[in-house]
């Protein structure tokens, strides 16, 4: 844990209350910076944190992060001490070749500069500076961004000083790396999402072709599951009627009339681009950006901006178009054209059961055995986010596949060293040598069907398989045909999940479809549980980072308690020595150290107790806030003598917690409130609750001297004081105190009030 000691020098002995402030202040700004670090994402906002953190340590700095834009290093925030003259440099941006920076970027490791030279560094208006740091951000091995400091008045940076460094380096490092991995396993689950949607649309269309025999009404079914699964549009069928293409089916609204008349009347055949091309090539038509004006009069549609065209085969040959036409931009990407080309098939095989009635049994059972995949698929898209194991995963794929194909082994394999081995197989080797060059490990560099997809990153099929290629000779008589797909993992093959097919022939293309969409949503499966566990690995160093902490300000507190013990008894102990020999100077001093000493002591019996909030468990039960609020007034009588104060406490009701600190919450915030009421010659508190839908919220209100609205923010910091202590004794911990307590229960604290005319602090509890 880095040193948090101040390096400024300081103007009281290092035994004073001034150091113990300072120094504990300083570990407050660090303890703030890696509770935030824990969750926020925005490294901007996090390197305005680490600001404070630089300005508790440093008597003077000025600390800025930068990123590359346009050539130049420019500057995206930075602490408000810089003059204009420098803030104006870093905006525009400092050359790619400022030595510091330069060798930052090519070490990718801090670079510390003792005695900073700004002409050597080529920086304008830096020479105030005494050392600098630069410290680089790197994700996934590239430098993403720069964070600098350079330092007043310090010539040479200590070994605690590039402890601490590192560590704020470190957790803008992570922010960086929390946001990248979020992006992706946003992404991978949106994909999933979409795989799933697909496939249980898949098995409905199926469904649906099984029980209709109507041709128009599939193609209404089918247009409904297109577009339920892309953006906002429309689509038609459109079949050819001599020079024109007539619209038989539609779904969705074109949202101009003068577009739906020209639909309606039928384009012309030969100068509608996106029915002529799919109808003359049998091939699919995609428009990412719609050539708009290509097919209608420009004025018409513009609000469409993209379209996909797909011939309706009939025996290879085409008897219609399906056109889904979106009203936003949009990429296709391979989900949506194995959608798309997936229900337009399907369409083609009902309209050849519907012409054809000889082939009705054989379509039939291609059908069943596609709604039979897709069920399939199904479930086990669901059960992908149930696995956290990656060889569980491995294992419910291969299960997968050897039900769908006719597999004879599937085998997942991964590479150490120069071999590879068997990690986990389903079926069988079909020889006893296979399997014994199995159990000796496979020669990367003479087994071709594995090296090749390891090297190229694609699925590699061998159909026939070529007995020769792995060095396995006459082992391999019965293997037909091989499908080896190679898992990826942060840019690198973790695997190679391999398929054989003992003499069933060849890979048919939906086989191949189905192979690659099972490996596909696996990989996806088994980089989502890595970067999982990943962030579950940085959450447990974040957490056990901040019970380290907890722990240090527990010690540092305990361990101040000899010392000022000692003060205090010598000073009684000087008293009697000096005995009447004191005059009145003197007299006063010893009063002061023993005020002092008095003081320290409160406050490290705060700083216990607000460490000690952190350490006990809570024990949660029902606990009556209205019984434990009449307790905490009656055992304030004996300290009111002499005052009136008026309560106004409405009913209360029963919440969850711990009773005891929440009792401490109570006991902090109607002690507050009689404490800055002292002046007032009838003192009012109030105290009512309000409950909430998902939460209770408590109020204690007090008619006192109030404080400034403007430092609202602070008054809930350890130490944080709006008032002298001449005028209001106290530690300065009571009111952090609730908040961490409250912060422990799920709740959070607030506080309003203006000058003089009271204030009004209260928290919330979660329902239930």
């Amino acid at each position: 844990m880095p040193d948090l000691t101040p390096s400024r020098a300081l103007t009281s002995s290092p035994g004073t209350a001034d150091h113990f402030a300072e120094h504990v202040a300083a570990l407050d700004v660090f303890t703030a910076f890696t509770e935030l670090a824990a969750t926020e994402t925005d490294v901007l906002v996090l390197t305005r944190k680490a600001y404070e953190v630089m300005t508790a340590r440093f008597e003077g700095h000025s600390s800025a992060y930068y990123e590359i834009q346009g050539g130049l290093w420019k500057a995206l925030t930075w602490t408000p001490e810089m003059t204009p003259e420098q803030i104006g440099m870093i905006r525009a941006g400092l050359p790619l070749d400022v030595p510091s920076f330069a060798r930052a970027l090519s070490t990718r490791t801090p670079v510390f500069v003792d005695g900073w030279d700004a002409a050597r560094e080529r920086i304008e208006n830096t020479d105030v500076f005494g050392s600098a740091c630069v410290y680089p951000l790197v994700v996934g091995g590239d430098v993403r961004g720069l964070f600098t400091v350079g330092l007043r008045g310090v010539e040479r940076w200590q070994p605690r000083d590039h402890a601490l460094m590192n560590a704020l380096g470190r957790s803008l490092t992570l922010a960086l790396e929390r946001t990248e991995q979020a992006r992706r396993l946003e992404a991978q689950n949106v994909e999933l999402s979409a795989r799933a949607r697909a496939l249980e649309g898949f098995a409905a269309l199926t469904r649906d072709l099984e029980v209709s025999a109507d041709v128009y009404t599939l193609i209404r079914k089918a247009q409904e599951i297109v577009l339920s699964l892309l953006p906002v549009g429309y689509a038609l069928y459109y079949e050819r009627d001599g020079d024109r293409w007539r619209n038989r089916v539609q779904i969705g609204d074109v949202r101009n009339a003068e577009l739906q008349a020209f639909i309606d009347a039928g384009p012309l055949v030969g100068r509608t681009p996106s029915v002529d091309v799919p109808w003359t090539t049998a091939e699919a038509f995609y428009q990412d950006q719609y050539a708009q004006g290509s097919d209608t009069p420009e004025e018409m549609v513009p609000h469409v901006l993209a379209a996909a065209s797909l011939p309706v085969l009939l025996s290879g040959a085409p008897v219609g178009v399906f056109v889904a036409v979106l009203f936003e931009r949009h990429t296709w990407t391979r989900t949506d054209r194995v959608v798309l080309d997936t229900v337009v098939r399907s369409l083609g095989f009902a309209l050849e059961r519907a012409a054809q009635a000889r082939q009705l049994e054989a379509q039939r059972a291609d059908l069943e055995a596609r709604n039979r995949v897709l069920v399939s698929f199904e479930d086990w898209t669901r059960e992908l986010s149930d696995h956290t194991d990656p060889y569980t995963l491995i294992e419910r794929a291969q299960a997968l596949l050897y039900d769908l194909l006719p597999l004879g082994a599937a085998v997942y394999y991964e590479r150490e060293g120069d071999r590879w081995w068997a990690k986990r197989m389903l079926g069988e080797f079909g020889s006893d040598g296979l399997r014994e060059a199995h159990e000796l490990g496979l020669p990367h560099a003479t087994t071709t069907n594995l090296r090749v997809p390891f090297e190229t990153g694609e699925v590699y099929y061998q159909e026939p398989y070529d007995v020769h290629s792995d060095g396995l000779g006459d082992h391999m008589v019965h293997v037909s045909a091989t499908a080896m797909l190679p898992l990826t993992s942060a840019g690198h093959v973790r695997g190679i999940f391999g398929l054989s097919m003992f003499e069933h022939g060849a890979w048919t293309s939906t086989q191949r479809t189905v192979i690659e969409t099972v490996g596909n949503s696996l990989e996806l499966a088994l980089d989502r549980v890595d970067k999982a566990a990943e962030l579950e690995r940085e959450r447990a160093a974040l957490a056990a980072a901040n019970e380290e902490l907890e722990a240090f300000a527990y010690s540092v507190s305990h361990d101040l308690r000899t010392p000022v013990r000692h003060i205090a008894g010598f000073n009684q102990l000087l008293r009697k020595a000096v005995g009447a020999a004191l005059d009145e100077k003197a007299t006063r001093y010893l009063t002061i150290v023993d005020e002092a000493a008095h003081s320290m002591n409160r406050l490290i019996d705060a700083m216990l107790d607000l460490s000690r909030t952190s350490r006990l468990p809570l024990q949660r039960g029902p606990v009556d806030l209205g019984a434990l609020v009449r307790q905490i007034v009656r055992e304030s009588e004996p300290d009111l003598l002499g005052r009136e104060v008026r309560w106004e406490i409405s009913d209360l009701p029963l919440v969850t917690g711990d009773v005891d600190m929440l009792r401490q919450v109570m006991v902090n915030l109607l002690t507050n409130a009689l404490k800055y009421t002292r002046a007032r010659e009838v003192t009012v508190v109030r105290v009512w609750a309000e409950v909430r839908p998902r939460e209770t919220a408590v109020f204690v209100r007090d008619n006192g001297v109030g404080f400034d609205p403007r430092y609202q923010d602070k008054l809930f910091g350890v130490f944080q004081r709006l008032h002298r202590q001449e005028e209001f004794d106290g530690t300065g911990v009571g009111l952090a105190n609730v908040r961490r307590i409250v912060t422990r229960h799920g709740g959070r604290v607030f506080a309003e009030g203006h000058v003089g005319e009271g204030a009004t602090f209260g928290f919330t509890l979660p329902s239930g």
